[in-house]
């Protein structure tokens, strides 16, 4: 359900004195603001209760008119996204902020960010936003003075939580943080919106903010204390239609937010005391203890249809496996080469198991540096082509220490920069997996900014580092993406990093072991493309070789842990520096063990690569074939293959159904997957049949809604 307030006042008769509202009367000079919440139909009658008491309590004073509706939403009609990476400028004036302002949009790609500014800074009294085209600064919204409102959002901040971390002196206590980021998240998922400028018309807050693509930056001190001022411009590109669409979905589309970010703390604390926009005072509606809010927050979570339920797998992940206890074929596993049940591996595992015994007992810097850990780090630093490389526990840890750790040692910009540019800036594919996403918000807290691209779009990258203030960039990718099974452009992100000076990371995760006609990865894979088109012999091309490397044990290699492939400097660096490697137990010796065996198995065994490759390509065609459509873009060269299915429910009857014909593929259904986009992910191994692959066509071409 939406239940939504409207509160309506003029100047005039902002004591609550009544007034004429007939359809004559002039509404220009009135203030007209509004607050919704998408919530379950027990929760309506509490929740319109709330909002009324908000409207009551308006920092513009009593209202003349407080309308209070509900609608009707079903849950398939909810679009569930990802919140904006969270970043603040911390701007000391008026004129610094509005700098602020032009420089993010400009790295944006936005030539008309002064006018945009402009605009915003002199309108009055619209009650939604204004759209203007990015790069011609023409307006695009018939809605005069009205403009375009966003309604229909939510977040999942549980209720009572610390909201309204950004209360004005006001008794209204509006949780600006929470709302302005639920809001420019909507804002920025749809593909016409290039950026949002905001400035409350609250009197009492002068933090403000600006939006692109993945990023929501607050800036202090965007206007005057006690000043009126406010609006709210969208920068869009499209055609009519588009345009049209994106209004559509603005003021239509239900949309629910997750992973708002706990709000910030500055020197403007919380009245915590009152109670916050949803009529919640936090000292008594959270649980008093973790267990209950623990349920609280499941039962939450379930409700939106999110919660899942793991699976028991009680016997090696082989084509063949055992799962909740049936058997079933195993088509989602990332045990590509079925390196984890080899006899080498398994008796390179046992024979250090006896040897070092089952635990280090400390960390790498302690008493937890095994021979077999730096033996193990060599033989990846080879395999790969590196001087040395770095063990973490896991490629999440790997990928949040590296942009951590560089965002906090990274000097400030010199004093010659334009004001409160950051010392570096990272731009990550709007695709990466989350342990980059993660770990580049980490790097947000260090002396680091972000900008998101458009998935593989190395025109707007080229765009954005040309713009770009920073002394410092680096360029984050995934080398095989993992839901969609596409690789990443290295060739184009090494020739831009060259031109503008750019350090690169590519997470090579699912492509190591598999890429490359000997399995050596993204790199071999891009020189094999060269070889074919004429080009240099070389199994690593000096050229094609990012400076950072991040590959796992736990895909193709069958075991478990990653490791940072780099210079050795670097290398040295990550070591003494990097916070979740200093501060690790380093990782057991039976598990290294199993990595060096596995790499080597690769070096003597090629044969496994190349029945991965054929086994991938074979399904493919087959699907192709049978009229079974594959997500656009996907890549022949990968063992993830994502079946197109769209519509949310077809996706996980689908799934169901292959469980009953003894096979096990996941439905991909949103947020994982954007509304509407739900897809079978289909992973291959070198070792399935001939016979599994036809198999699964056979029950996909039963399944499937609609076969060609």
């Amino acid at each position: 359900m939406r239940a939504s307030a409207r509160v309506s006042s003029s100047p005039s008769t902002s004591d609550g004195a009544s007034c004429d509202h007939s359809e004559s009367r002039d509404h220009s000079d009135r203030h007209i603001s509004g607050a919704e919440r998408i919530v379950s139909a027990s929760d309506i009658m509490r929740t319109m209760t709330e909002l009324e008491h908000r409207a009551w309590t308006h920092s513009n004073g009593r209202p003349d008119d407080v309308v209070v509706s509900v609608h009707r939403v079903d849950e398939d009609e909810i679009t569930h996204i990802p919140a904006l990476t969270r970043e603040t400028r911390h701007t000391q004036t008026v004129d610094d902020a509005h700098r602020a302002i032009t420089e993010i949009l400009r790295d944006a790609g936005i030539p008309t960010a002064e006018h945009a500014l402009n605009v915003l800074t002199r309108i009055r009294g619209m009650r939604g936003a204004m759209l203007l085209d990015a790069d011609t600064g023409e307006r695009r919204d018939t809605k005069d003075i009205r403009g375009v409102r966003v309604t229909a959002l939510e977040n999942d901040m549980p209720t009572g939580a610390d909201a309204a971390e950004e209360m004005s002196s006001s008794a209204a206590a509006k949780p600006y943080y929470c709302e302005a980021l639920t809001l420019a998240s909507k804002v920025q998922y749809h593909p016409a919106v290039c950026a949002e400028l905001c400035i409350s018309d609250d009197p009492d807050y002068t933090t403000g903010y600006v939006s692109t693509p993945g990023r929501y930056v607050r800036i202090e001190n965007i206007k005057p204390a006690d000043s009126p001022q406010g609006g709210r411009v969208f920068l869009v590109r499209g055609t009519d239609d588009e345009i049209a669409d994106c209004i559509d979905y603005l003021e239509n589309t239900a949309v629910i937010v997750h992973g708002i970010p706990w709000p910030p703390q500055d020197n403007r604390s919380a009245h915590r005391d009152e109670p916050d926009a949803f009529g919640a005072t936090p000292t008594t509606d959270l649980p008093t203890d973790l267990t209950t809010f623990a349920e609280h927050s499941l039962a939450a979570w379930e409700n939106k249809g999110l919660r899942r339920y793991p699976l028991e797998f009680s016997s090696a992940p082989t084509p063949h496996t055992t799962v909740s206890g049936s058997d079933a074929v195993l088509f989602s596993s990332s045990n590509y080469l079925g390196l984890s049940e080899h006899p080498d591996v398994i008796a390179a595992a046992t024979e250090a198991l006896k040897h070092y015994g089952a635990g280090t007992g400390g960390s790498r810097l302690t008493t937890g540096n095994f021979t077999i850990h730096t033996s193990t780090e060599r033989t990846l630093a080879e395999f790969t082509g590196y001087d040395d490389a770095v063990l973490f526990g896991t490629g999440y840890q790997a990928n949040g220490a590296i942009l951590a750790t560089l965002a906090t040692d990274i000097p400030e910009a010199p004093s010659t920069a334009p004001a409160n540019t950051p010392g570096m800036t990272i731009f990550s594919d709007a695709l990466n997996h989350a342990s980059l996403i993660d770990g580049v918000r980490m790097a947000t807290r260090g002396n680091a900014a972000v900008h998101i691209y458009p998935h593989k779009d190395m025109e707007h990258l080229e765009n954005v580092l040309a713009q770009c203030a920073s002394p410092r960039t680096l360029i984050v990718s995934d080398g095989v993406f993992s839901m969609n099974g596409d690789i990443a452009p290295l060739p184009s992100i090494m020739r831009l990093a060259r031109a503008h000076g750019s350090w690169v990371l590519i997470d090579d995760a699912h492509g190591t072991g598999t890429l490359g006609r000997t399995g050596h990865g993204i790199i071999e894979y891009w020189s094999d493309a060269r070889r074919q088109d004429g080009g240099a012999e070389l199994s690593h091309d000096s050229d094609l070789r990012p400076d950072l490397l991040v590959i796992t044990a736990s895909k193709a290699l069958g075991s478990e842990g990653a490791a940072v492939c780099c210079s050795t400097p670097m290398a040295e660096f990550l070591r003494n520096r990097a916070r979740g490697y200093v501060f690790s137990t380093s990782s057991a010796p039976a598990s290294v063990a199993a990595t060096q065996a596995a790499v080597r198995t690769i070096l003597r065994e090629p044969e496994r690569v190349h029945r991965l490759q054929e086994n991938s390509l074979y399904l493919r065609n087959q699907l192709r074939e049978h009229g079974i459509p594959l997500v656009d873009g996907t890549s022949d060269s990968t063992p993830i293959i994502p079946i197109f299915i769209g519509d949310e429910a077809d996706a996980v009857r689908i799934s169901h159904g292959l469980c009953e014909r003894g096979f096990h593929v996941p439905g991909i259904r949103y947020p994982t997957v954007a509304r509407g986009q739900a897809i079978l992910r289909v992973t291959t191994m070198a070792t399935h049949t001939r016979d599994d692959l036809d198999r699964l066509v056979d029950a996909l071409r039963d399944l499937m809604p609609h076969p060609a």
